[in-house]
């Protein structure tokens, strides 16, 4: 069954890659291996480097849909590595689809600093697209690591203001929630008696 998901996934029409991809979620679930779902992963990585913004998509659908299964990635450096490259791109899209993914695979990738700077960095895009993903991310990241979430109260705190706001019509769609759990997730930090009575310990 991975062999056929495998050579779908070499296939030079978008159509059968995504159709190959989309299954993954059902072939994990049937087979829970690690080392199955850590080659599988690294597969899909590697088409997430080099395919376009609509399999990128695909990707992360999958990646959310199987996030029982990221414990089983064995090999996490290589794999994030594959995924990172394209932090780099010019294309905006491609930027916030990964920094979406980034966010998806908190658990994995908390305390990493480039991650961390990346999530960061996005947090100042004007591209409103990239600026969303970033705000995604940012919540995501906040439940995992406090050293993300210690450093980021300002930057928070300037969006919710009003800096950036205005421009995404944040008061009128669930960005704003998004917003200010992150927002309270950072104050919790700054208490962690409060932070562990209500929210836990980051990570859990």
């Amino acid at each position: 069954m991975f062999f056929v998901r495998n050579a779908g996934l070499r296939s030079s029409k978008t159509g059968e890659q995504c159709e190959a991809i989309v299954r993954f979620p059902g072939l994990f679930e049937k087979y829970p291996f690690p080392i199955l779902i850590n080659s599988a992963l690294l597969k899909l990585a590697d088409v997430f480097r080099v395919g376009n913004n609509f399999l990128r998509l695909c990707i992360l659908k999958v990646t959310q849909q199987s996030e029982k299964h990221l414990d089983k990635v064995l090999n996490v450096d290589e794999f994030l590595k594959r995924i990172y490259s394209v932090i780099h791109s010019n294309d905006p899209v491609a930027r916030a689809i990964t920094v979406r993914f980034l966010g998806s695979i908190a658990s994995l990738v908390s305390e990493r600093k480039n991650v961390h700077h990346s999530i960061r960095s996005s947090l100042e895009s004007h591209d409103e697209v990239e600026l969303e993903a970033a705000i995604f991310a940012t919540d995501k990241l906040c439940s995992h690591s406090r050293e993300f979430a210690s450093g980021l109260y300002n930057k928070i705190s300037q969006l919710i203001e009003g800096k950036k706001v205005k421009t995404l019509g944040l008061t009128e769609n669930y960005q704003q929630c998004v917003l200010f759990r992150t927002i309270q997730l950072l104050s919790c930090i700054s208490d962690l008696g409060y932070c562990e009575a209500n929210l836990g310990r980051p990570g859990e």
